[in-house]
């Protein structure tokens, strides 16, 4: 008699199975089979039902509580390539580990043992592992594994419901031209003799992926990639399809012959390395989810495993500095406990040593990891802002244009003065966390830090790079200043606009008092002002950076977690509210606001009316800590990433995307402006977007109200973003209107992935109407959406759409 093995299949892993069909069912949980092959096993007798006495039909319903058990013949199975799995992240529901390359995730009807389930049942007796999720046989890094159904069946639901986060590392042939792109491609089954083979289709299922290239040698690239769907080889058809395939992949790499080789046992040493690697060269290293006991987040990540290492030094492609830690020192990461006391925190387990070659990262490490990123993206994008204020700095002695010139420069002081804000406080508080690795490592494995090169050292060097830069950023600006004010640019410019304005006069007169040249000059004359505000603010002092400890208590019931951002009105942290147990975000206003008297208190109640406003698109303010001289709003916070974020990150979303979002702020305009409520400052970075394309509308009318205290305060009159602004709001009139304008601006940018003006003169451009259409700038949208856009742009606020929701209504026709 052929030997078998035996494999579970649980029906409550799947959701939504219960009830159907057991051939349907088995069809969708086995990779790569079909129906009629399932019935096929069912009429061989390979197929039986746990506790269900009698024949096994194919067409039996299943139930909720139902294990199916599918035999396998052993013939010819191959030997486990290891003995044991590291183990990544363990708990009393969930086990994650480390799967080899070259290790199938679970059993199939030709290999049993060379799965990772099957070595984890030979490792631990009596352990029945299921799978959240599955990697290709010859991909290695993350697997989430669960030790009850339930886990499993909550597990598998983020997953389906894309409420996971997934990060990959390909070694691709070739040198991309691009450094960041989506790939947004239908899959479909090709339908050719290698059945399981993918190919982009327009009429296949939904696919997304972003791409970063990492680093670049002569004849391959390191690439990040971040799936947004979860269809059958997503990362290997979309990387094929930009003309980049993994290397070592037999399927989709340049001779598809290599993988019907493969698959007859006929492939050789050679075929392999003809397709670029020994093995597929994809490693997941990084998996998050929200942990199935109480949604608490949870990060895991894999240690780069050697031979992908080793192909990367072969082909001259360099480590970036994320991926050097997370080779030299990574680790996977679970939920950080509250406090260690004299235990070893996760990574520092004193049997095995100090983090590295696959234990767990400690929470310290984590914290220090984040800050590198986030300071790293910070400064790329303010060294961008201060090579183009060195470049308009030499314009100064004779500009060409004075207010194009002022303007500009105002704007990229006011964006630089923003980001030296968060960087010195991001500065801070990375400092902090570098100290508490420090203590951590020294206390539980001091031997690491005796040769000085030790798991600190690129930590420590990196922060001597983040506070040489903080020092340049400001130095830089002081510079700027000095050179503007011995230019005398400005007294320049206003003595040339007294002398137009005088012969514009005189011309008035001598005609007879024309009243076109008067609107003319009216029109210049609001420009003119809208140009001083923004140069009187961009010479502003940058507000003085104040950061706080993780661990303070706002409020007597606010703990700090960490640094989430920074912008013009004050700082953004993190906490957890200690009463309801829940994560919030607190904003820390800037201490000119304090100052402002009466405005303090016009700015107290706008904050006091937003509060009442209770909307599932709306971003919910939970309280208001007034503490000495400092002032903190408590708001719902969103998982997610800003509306600029995503156009930062896709350039033009997707027209559904694009739909989809429109429709979720307008309905949150609708139902403020019926409260009488006006936003007044509406623009990208003032709407979240969390993973499940919920978008919620974040400052509703307190954005404004801080701009207009801070400008009385500090003596500036800015206020409003100018892109954004009708032109009746850069006139000094705001209504519903203006929020529907801002909505159509928003739309435009989402759409093209630019603004409708470019400035400097906004006003004058809004009132000429100066438009590309949107599909002049990207062919593929429809025509239909151009008259959209250009409604909502009218610069009469009586030829616009008559609220948000018309608007809406108007792009979901589209």
């Amino acid at each position: 008699m052929t030997e078998t093995v035996a494999v579970r299949f649980p029906v409550r892993d799947v959701p939504g199975a219960e009830g159907g069909r057991l051939d349907v069912f088995l069809a969708a949980r086995i990779k790569g089979s079909t129906r009629s092959g399932v019935q096929k096993m069912v009429g061989d007798g390979r197929v039986k039902v746990e506790g269900r006495p009698g024949e096994t039909r194919a067409s039996m319903r299943v139930g909720p509580e139902d294990v199916v058990v599918v035999l396998y013949p052993r013939r010819e199975d191959p030997p486990p390539r290891v003995e044991a799995l590291t183990v990544l992240y363990e708990d009393d529901r969930l086990l994650v580990v480390d799967k080899p390359g070259g290790v199938l995730s679970h059993p199939t009807d030709k290999v049993a043992r060379n799965s990772v389930t099957e070595i984890l049942k030979t490792q631990r007796p009596g352990f029945e592992p299921r799978l959240a999720h599955r990697l290709d046989r010859e991909t290695s890094g993350v697997l989430a594994l669960t030790k009850d159904s339930e886990a499993a069946r909550l597990l598998q639901e983020q997953f389906e419901d894309r409420r996971t986060a997934k990060e990959y590392w390909a070694l691709v042939h070739g040198r991309p031209d691009w450094t960041e792109t989506v790939a947004d491609f239908p899959l479909a089954k090709e339908g050719g003799d290698v059945k399981v083979r993918q190919s982009v289709s327009a009429s296949g299922d939904p696919a997304l992926t972003e791409f970063r290239v990492l680093s670049s040698g002569e004849d391959a690239s390191l690439v990040l990639c971040r799936p947004k769907t979860g269809r059958l080889h997503q990362l290997r058809v979309h990387l094929a399809h930009l003309g980049h395939p993994i290397l070592g992949d037999l399927l989709y790499g340049s001779d598809p012959g290599l993988y019907k080789k493969a698959v007859a046992g006929t492939i050789t040493d050679a075929d392999r390395r003809s397709s670029g690697a020994e093995r597929q060269m994809l490693h997941a290293a990084r998996l998050a989810f929200l942990h199935p006991t109480d949604s608490r987040p949870v990060t895991v990540e894999a240690p780069t495993p050697s031979d992908f290492l080793g192909k990367m030094s072969a082909l001259a492609v360099s480590l970036p500095l994320a991926l050097c830690l997370l080779t030299t020192h990574g680790w996977g990461q679970g939920p950080p406990p509250d406090e260690y006391g004299d235990r070893p925190p996760p990574g520092f387990d004193e049997h095995r040593g100090p983090p590295g070659g696959g234990f767990p990262m400690p929470p310290e490490q984590t914290a220090l990891e984040n800050g590198v990123r986030q300071l790293e993206s910070a400064k790329a994008s303010a060294g961008a802002g201060l090579a183009r204020l060195s470049a308009l700095k030499e314009l100064y002695a004779d500009p060409p244009d004075f207010d194009k010139v002022i303007a500009e420069r105002a704007a990229l002081r006011m964006e630089l003065a923003g980001a030296l804000q968060g960087f010195e406080a991001g500065t801070v508080e990375y400092s902090a966390a570098l100290k508490t690795f420090h203590l951590a490592v020294q206390r539980h494995h001091p031997e690491a830090l005796r040769d000085g090169s030790g798991p600190l050292r690129p930590y420590r060097q990196a922060l001597k790079g983040f506070e040489a830069f903080s020092v340049r950023l400001r130095s830089v600006l002081d510079d700027d200043e000095a050179a503007f004010k011995e230019a005398e640019v400005l007294a320049r410019r206003d003595r040339r606009r007294y002398a137009l304005m005088g012969g514009g006069v005189l011309a008035v007169l001598l005609v007879g008092g024309g009243f076109l040249r008067f609107q003319r000059r009216a029109i210049a004359t609001a420009v003119a002002d809208a140009t001083e505000r923004a140069t009187l603010a961009a010479r502003a002092t940058p507000p003085r950076t104040v950061s706080e400890e993780p661990g303070r208590v706002i409020g007597e019931n606010f703990r700090i977690e960490k640094l989430l951002g920074t912008g013009g009105m004050g700082v953004v942290y993190l906490a957890e509210d200690l009463t309801l147990r829940r994560r919030v975000a607190i904003k820390r206003m800037r201490e000119e606001l304090m100052q402002g008297g009466g405005e303090l208190e016009a700015f107290l109640n706008e904050a006091r009316l937003v509060a009442a406003l209770k909307h599932p698109n709306i971003v919910e303010i939970l309280s208001i800590v007034k503490e000495p001289g400092v002032l903190y709003l408590v708001f719902e916070y969103v998982e997610g990433k800003s509306l600029r974020e995503w156009i930062a990150l896709q350039r033009q979303l997707p027209l559904p995307g694009v739909k989809s979002v429109v429709h979720q702020v307008s309905q949150a305009l609708d139902y403020a402006h019926a409260q009488k409520i006006v936003h007044r400052d509406l623009k990208p970075a003032n709407v979240m977007v969390d993973m499940k394309g919920v978008a919620k509308v974040m400052d509703f009318g307190i954005a404004h109200q801080a701009q207009m205290t801070l400008a009385r305060v500090t003596h500036t009159n800015s206020a409003g973003t100018p892109a954004y602004m009708a032109p009746e709001q850069e006139l000094g009139a705001a209504s519903r209107g203006a929020d529907v304008f801002a909505a159509g601006v928003c739309l435009y940018e989402m759409l093209t992935g630019r603004l409708p003006y470019n400035g400097p003169n906004f006003l004058a451009q809004k009132m000429a109407m100066q438009v590309v259409p949107p599909s002049a700038l990207v062919p593929t949208l429809p025509r239909q959406i151009d008259a959209i856009t250009m409604k909502a742009l009218a610069a009469d606020p009586a030829h616009r759409f008559a609220s948000a929701g018309e608007l809406s209504q108007a792009v979901l026709s589209v």
